[in-house]
């Protein structure tokens, strides 16, 4: 089940997705480029995923990048590295390109059958305070419970009701906030499908 917390607009038809995700009962944070063309519209491979331990670290290191003397200008010059797991670092880089000034932040693996750089992604440094906020955000949002669950009282009868106006378990899902296998269950439970 995925959260968006925020979203930076980085062009005309580009934009970082910042969310929580679940997966197999693991709680991480996605950083995710998004576009939107006449052809395509969604992520693209240009990301992060990454547990709330290494998005503390990267946000701390952002927060101090923004009040230090490595801001504008001195583009090139710095480049922090932040463990972020076992076998992966996160290289925290500023670079100049076409006369802007961006952030990149990108995954490198240290170890294993693969050592170098992995997907990361960039934005303009005017958003560095943007993008520290918008990772405080996820570290004070990460312990919330992200799937919604029913209302208990009266809980069957709207799913009969549901169930009678649409007869459609992926909306009935997407109404509900609920995930689909749990639409499924009940609906079998209540022997509406």
């Amino acid at each position: 089940m995925e959260t968006i917390i925020d979203e930076l607009n980085t062009g005309k038809t580009t934009k970082i997705v910042f969310s929580i995700n679940e997966y197999k009962e693991k709680r991480y944070a996605s950083i995710r480029k998004h576009i939107n063309t006449k052809y395509y519209q969604g992520p693209t491979k240009k990301g992060l995923s990454l547990e709330r331990k290494s998005i503390e670290k990267i946000y701390i290191e952002l927060h101090n990048l923004s009040l230090s003397k490595y801001g504008p200008g001195k583009i090139g010059e710095q480049k922090m590295v932040v463990d972020i797991g076992d076998t992966s670092a996160a290289h925290i880089g500023l670079k100049k390109f076409k006369g802007k000034e961006y952030i990149i932040i990108q995954k490198y693996y240290t170890n294993g059958k693969y050592s170098g750089p992995g997907h990361g992604f960039g934005f303009p440094y005017k958003d560095i305070d943007k993008v520290a906020s918008i990772l405080k955000k996820i570290i004070e949002k990460w312990d919330i419970k992200l799937e919604k669950e029913p209302n208990q009282n009266n809980n069957d009868k709207v799913f009969v009701d549901m169930w009678k106006l649409h007869r459609d378990t992926r909306k009935i899902a997407k109404i509900m906030g609920l995930d689909l296998k749990i639409v499924r269950e009940k609906l079998i439970k209540l022997d509406l499908i």
